[in-house]
């Protein structure tokens, strides 16, 4: 209910809105997001980091499932909805040696 009053002839006037507050239950989500990262066995193929989404109850299986079709849609240049990937920098080998 919103209400406004005259401020000459202080009369009130009130309007109802029914739904100005209207609550709807929102869907849980029910998948998480996955890292992963792909370190090719090519020294010439980039190190790649993907995020695959799964259902919260899935298993390695699903977030294998996932990740293979997004590889293979990354073959094709085609978008796959909730996933995502990023190239990762290589890290710098000569500082992991040790001297001695």
């Amino acid at each position: 209910k919103s209400s406004s009053t005259c401020k000459t002839c202080k009369y009130e006037s009130a309007r109802f809105e029914p739904f100005a507050y209207l609550q709807l239950p929102l869907p849980e989500d029910d998948q998480i997001s996955v890292q992963c990262v792909l370190y090719p066995l090519k020294d010439e193929v980039d190190i790649m980091k993907y995020s695959v989404r799964v259902r919260h109850d899935g298993t390695v299986a699903d977030v294998l499932i996932n990740l293979a079709k997004m590889m293979h849609a990354d073959e094709n240049d085609s978008d796959v909805d909730d996933n995502e990937k990023t190239e990762v920098d290589e890290p710098d080998k000569s500082s992991d040696s040790k001297d001695g």
